[in-house]
C-alpha cells in the first residue's frame, strides 16, 4: 500500500534477472549501480541515494559490507550488539569490535539488555 516505506536494493547489471524480477513483483525498487573491482562502487551508490532524497542509510549486509563502508570512510555511526555466546565456527567475524573502533570515533552510549550489550560510537566532525 501507499503507507509502506519503499525498499531499495542496489544491484549491478550482472544481477540475476530472475531474482530481480521476483523482488520487483514484491514491490522492491532497484538502484542500478556501478562496480569497482567486482563490488558495488559505494561512493557512487551513496550519491544515487542522496539524489533520491535519502540523508541516512542503515547498512545491514554482514561483515564484508560493513568492512567495505568502513574502508571507504563512509561511516558516521557505529552500533555494535554483542551476545555472550559466539555464533559458532562457521560464523562470520565482525570487521570491528568494541576494542578496535577506528580512530576518529567517540563513544556515545552503551547499554546492557540481560546478557547482551549495545554500544554506539559517532564520528568526530
Amino acid at each position: 500500500g501507499v503507507d509502506r516505506v519503499p525498499l531499495y536494493v542496489a544491484a549491478c547489471a550482472e544481477a540475476d534477472p530472475y531474482r530481480r524480477a521476483a523482488l520487483e513483483r514484491a514491490g522492491v525498487r532497484f538502484i542500478g549501480t556501478e562496480t569497482y573491482e567486482g563490488d558495488i562502487a559505494l561512493p557512487e551508490l551513496l550519491e544515487d541515494l542522496a539524489a533520491l532524497g535519502m540523508a541516512s542509510v542503515l547498512v545491514e549486509g554482514g561483515a564484508k559490507v560493513a568492512k567495505a563502508f568502513l574502508a571507504e570512510g563512509l561511516v558516521d555511526r557505529i552500533v555494535l550488539f554483542q551476545g555472550q555466546e559466539p555464533i559458532g565456527r562457521s560464523g562470520i567475524v565482525s570487521p570491528i569490535d568494541a576494542n578496535h573502533i577506528p580512530a576518529g570515533f567517540r563513544k556515545l552510549r552503551d547499554m546492557r539488555f540481560g546478557e547482551d550489550s549495545y554500544a554506539e560510537w559517532i564520528r568526530d566532525i
